[in-house]
């Protein structure tokens, strides 16, 4: 089965990099932005016989809902890399 993973952390705490730059409020901006860009995306795509999300962030669980993609719901969020791996063994 060919499958997407989108792994989603809490837009809150995303593009902490950037705090010297941007504020909390930007940063979470950017994020949202980010995140509605790789939704549109992920909604056209066609070779993925399932999509599932990687998250426990409520906002990106309402989204796979919507979009009828499958939810794989962290316990807690530690990294990109750990939901991936985490997603792959479930």
């Amino acid at each position: 089965m060919r499958a997407l993973l989108l792994p989603v952390k809490d837009l809150r705490d995303a593009k902490k990099r950037l705090a010297d730059v941007l504020t909390p409020e930007e940063r979470f901006g950017l994020a949202q932005a980010m995140l509605a860009d790789t939704i549109r995306t992920v909604r056209g795509v066609c070779c993925a016989e399932k999509i599932f999300i990687v998250t426990n962030y409520p906002p990106a669980l309402d989204i796979a809902k919507e979009n009828g993609w499958a939810i794989l719901r962290e316990d807690r969020q530690i990294s990109e890399s750990h939901a991936v791996d985490f997603a792959s063994r479930v």
